[in-house]
């Protein structure tokens, strides 16, 4: 329990993922829902939710300007080699600009599977990312959605919040979208989705 999230609307979201370990609060108790997180803590934030934090070993970076980030170099590789974040085009990736509402939307969708190995994905950026993000609920009960502006904790609390339990995809060799199945489940003769949630449990 934070001292500063009583009552908002990123209250539960944040309780629900302090749990399960990926995100934390300060020292002095509080959460601070309205702090910027930039990209290289988002990108720390996406692989922890899905559960891959100890695959991320990467030491050296294929960016040009992670020096002054260097705690970021392994999740930063890691989710681009997963194809959740790419840079700038021009060998930087700007780990400490703000990550801004639509590059979160767009992380979150990629993280669940829906890359551009994915037909349906092979549209306009971002605004393909922001439908089907929209079409998934990653939107659901955020407060500051405002595009091109930076994204808050507590907004993003909610978006990977709203993401947990959403079936995570894959690509066929002919680009259709499938959902990933893991264990056989007796009780409904079927094999169970696989989600973030699942994951991390």
């Amino acid at each position: 329990t934070y001292s500063d999230i009583a009552g908002e609307n990123c209250e539960g979201a944040v309780n629900v993922l302090t749990a399960l370990g990926v995100v934390d609060g300060y020292e002095d108790g509080t959460y601070r829902p309205d702090t910027i997180v930039s990209r290289a803590e988002m990108a720390k934030l996406v692989i922890t939710a899905l559960g891959m934090e100890s695959y991320a070993t990467a030491t050296t970076s294929s960016y040009t300007d992670m020096a002054n980030a260097q705690w970021a170099v392994p999740v930063v590789e890691y989710a681009t080699n997963l194809g959740i974040i790419n840079g700038y085009g021009n060998g930087k990736f700007g780990p400490s600009d703000e990550v801004t509402y639509e590059q979160v939307a767009t992380m979150n969708v990629r993280a669940l599977g829906y890359t551009t190995d994915c037909k349906e994905m092979n549209g306009t950026y971002p605004a393909i990312y922001i439908q089907k993000a929209t079409a998934l609920g990653i939107f659901k009960d955020v407060d500051g959605n405002q595009y091109g502006t930076g994204a808050n904790r507590g907004d993003i609390a909610i978006m990977l919040y709203n993401a947990l339990d959403v079936p995570e995809v894959y690509a066929d060799k002919d680009g259709e979208t499938h959902n990933k199945r893991g264990a056989y489940n007796s009780e409904t003769k079927d094999y169970d989705k696989v989600t973030m949630m699942s994951t991390l449990n």
